[in-house]
């Protein structure tokens, strides 16, 4: 991302995610909650297990970030498309 698109990626975060992400905590809430007992369980199995298991997650958060930046830019692409056709 330019420094511009990463400026405003972090205004909408900050300002504008928790709005569009309320009608979905509960359930973005169980799941993390979800996760972190599964975490649990492989920690409990053992090293290997429990180093596989943060790996997994790492690996998730990293594409799950990717994806939010995707989708993030491509809405912004559209945006910058509407506000052309003025």
């Amino acid at each position: 991302m330019t420094e511009l698109q990463s400026a405003i990626y972090l205004y909408a975060r900050e300002h504008l995610f928790p709005r569009f992400e309320a009608p979905n905590y509960e359930t973005l809430s169980q799941a993390r909650q979800e996760a972190e007992r599964l975490g649990k369980a492989l920690r409990a199995l053992g090293e290997e297990p429990g180093r596989t298991g943060r790996r997994l997650w790492t690996e998730l958060e990293t594409q799950a970030g990717f994806e939010k930046e995707a989708v993030f830019l491509a809405g912004l692409s559209i945006g910058l498309a509407l506000g052309e056709l003025k």
